[in-house]
Order: C-alpha cells, then structure tokens, then sequence
C-alpha cells in the first residue's frame, strides 16, 4: 500500500487534549474546489473487540500517477437510530465520530487484526456530510471515485442461515449454467433455491438506487 497522498484531511479545533470519550467537535479540512480531490480512510489493525481507528488522507483522483491504491465500499447505510463510531486520530489527536452501526460493523470485519493498514473509501467518513456542496460535488466524482478503486467491496449486512444457504445455492446455479446448452431450461433454478435466494434479495443493499454503478465501476470483480 502507498503511503498516505497527502496530510490528513481532516483537523481538530480548540484543544488537542481532549479525548475521543469528550465528544469534542470536529470539522474536516475542506477539499480544494478547483481539484478532482476526495478522502482516503485507513482503517488501522486491530482485534475484534478493539474500537475501530482511522485516519483520513486528502488525494486528488486526477493525479493518476500518484493515486494510492484504495478499495471502496458499497454498502447500505442502514438505519440511522442504530449508531456506532469509528476514532479518527493519531492517538494523541483524536476524536469520535458516529456513524451508523451497519458502517460500523462494515469495517470491523474489513480490519486487519494484524499488520499493514487499509486504504477504503467509505462515503459516510470521507465525506463531510455537514456541507452541502461538498456532498453534492464528492456525488457528481462517484463514478471516478469507484472507477480509480483498485476494487469495489461489497458489503451486504451480517450473515445468517437464508444468507449462507443463498450464497451456496447461487455457487450450484453459476456451475449449473456452464454445463448447459441453449436455451437455459426453465429448472435451471430448483424449487428449494428459491426462498433463500428471495430472502437474500430483500436486503437493504439491493434496494439502493447507486448499487449497479458503483458495481459495475469495480475493475476486478466486486467482493462480497
């Protein structure tokens, strides 16, 4: 992994003593309007139960010699009452920023447990979402912001048994559709695959209006 494009996109205003349990405000460095710029989150290692801590990189996605290579998250934000937090700091700089608890649960299992850090794009961190035209500008770069990822992550919530059972069913129907002829006849997909499969397709992820494009920005293929 490259090392960090630039300083920190973020600072934190008034006193550097405070810890992340102050609930300290925080603002973020504001992103140069005449450049293609957004945010790189490093999520760094840790165990399961650890908290999560980032730190943020500001790089400019038209510097295409220099780009740091970053995969980015497709997720759904989930239900905003349901709250987490990642720490975004050094150690000594630091402070809490809440995030729902899907995102939250997002990178606990992106995290390393142990050795290099890693670089992700995730919208509800690398966005200011307290500035308007900063979103609206960081949304009219989403496609080059997934197009310059080294790969699209997907994440479509915690797993359970229609989950799992889908998963494994559409593994048999991908391996069922090489050994057959034209045209695909219509018991391609068995009678037991069907509610697990539905299931899995009532998740919130797939009700997202940018899930396709951000999909199908993906060089490699998406990983779920």
């Amino acid at each position: 992994m490259n090392a960090l494009a630039k300083s920190s996109g973020w600072r934190r205003p008034g006193n550097d003593s405070r810890s992340p349990n102050d609930d300290a405000p925080y603002s973020y460095q504001p992103l140069k309007g005449d450049k293609r710029e957004t945010r790189l989150l490093h999520l760094l290692p840790g165990v399961w139960t650890a908290p999560i801590r980032v730190k943020l990189s500001v790089i400019d996605l038209d510097e295409k010699h220099s780009l740091p290579e970053y995969e980015a998250l497709s997720y759904a934000w989930g239900k905003r009452r349901q709250r987490g937090s990642v720490i975004i700091g050094d150690g000594r700089h630091c402070w809490s920023l809440p995030v729902t608890r899907n995102a939250e649960l997002a990178l606990r299992y992106l995290r390393r447990e142990r050795g290099g850090r890693r670089a992700l794009w995730v919208d509800a961190i690398c966005i200011n979402q307290t500035d308007t035209a900063e979103r609206s500008n960081q949304v009219a770069s989403m496609v080059k912001i997934y197009l310059s990822a080294r790969r699209v992550v997907v994440w479509l919530g915690l797993a359970d048994s229609h989950s799992r059972a889908a998963v494994k069913h559409l593994d048999q129907i991908a391996a069922r559709l090489w050994k057959l002829p034209e045209p695909v006849p219509s018991w391609l997909i068995l009678p037991e695959e069907v509610l697990p499969i539905y299931q899995l397709s009532l998740r919130p992820w797939f009700g997202r209006l940018w899930i396709w494009q951000e999909v199908m920005s993906s060089k490699r293929e998406p990983l779920l």
